[in-house]
């Protein structure tokens, strides 16, 4: 599926997978590659059901903070072990974290995605690194 605002690269799944970019991204074969291979990653560790497992736990437990605690913390490791599988690949680490920081700066989700897909970055995980880069520059 192509988007045509500049949206964060996103994959959900319930019956089909669904994967989403940006119309006319510029990006080089390497970039495309690990984008690519972040989403396949979602995908292969089947990450929508463990998302939507844990937004029905904190609908049920919506009163305990221990249990958004865990979901905000399980997000954090899917994110980490997807890029895990990148690196496993080939990608060079400083590439991947060079195009990660593009990804962030120039594109946003896209509002509809908020709850069911799963985006490549975000930019509150990505901020202060994207700041301390653009300082060093």
């Amino acid at each position: 599926m192509i988007h045509p605002e500049k949206t964060i690269p996103v994959v959900w799944a319930f019956f089909d997978v669904v994967y989403c970019f940006r119309s006319g991204a510029d990006w080089s074969g390497e970039q495309l590659r690990s984008v690519l291979l972040h989403e396949l990653a979602h995908i292969k560790r089947r990450d929508t059901l463990a998302q939507l497992l844990t937004q029905i736990a904190c609908a049920l437990h919506w009163f305990n903070p221990l249990v958004w605690a865990a979901a905000w913390r399980l997000g954090v490791e899917r994110e980490r072990a997807c890029d895990d599988l990148v690196l496993a690949s080939g990608v060079r680490p400083s590439a991947y974290a060079g195009h990660l920081l593009e990804v962030v700066t120039g594109l946003s989700p896209a509002r509809w995605t908020q709850g069911c897909g799963l985006a490549m970055a975000r930019k509150s995980s990505l901020t202060a690194a994207s700041s301390l880069c653009s300082a060093k520059r």
